[in-house]
């Protein structure tokens, strides 16, 4: 996913943070500690209301949630993550589903 986004050569860069990290995580009502890699978005040019140097730190439990979601609601996008042939729309959607509609890239095909 990173990959993409960087090839788009857009407004938003994205690193793939490999190595787990602690991230509270509500859970059955109580609040638990989790570990997991990231995805970290960080704003190189100013735009669409964000300030350069923004970041958000995505979980990928986040990621997996978003994906998740969209494959039982998309057939279409279901194949396509099968086939690891994501276009950018489908990455628009899993990020701006991971983050609650906080982050939109808005990706030119």
């Amino acid at each position: 996913m990173a990959d993409i986004i960087n090839g788009m050569d857009t407004w938003v860069n994205a690193d793939y943070n490999p190595f787990p990290k602690p991230y509270l995580r509500l859970l059955d009502g109580q609040t638990t500690v989790s570990y997991c890699r990231s995805l970290t978005l960080r704003v190189v040019f100013s735009q669409h209301g964000y300030d350069r140097r923004q970041r958000w730190i995505i979980p990928e439990y986040k990621l997996d949630e978003a994906v998740r979601e969209l494959k039982s609601d998309n057939a279409v996008f279901r194949r396509r993550y099968r086939e690891a042939k994501m276009v950018n729309a489908d990455v628009e959607r899993i990020i701006r589903s991971a983050t609650y509609g906080l982050v939109t890239l808005r990706m030119e095909e």
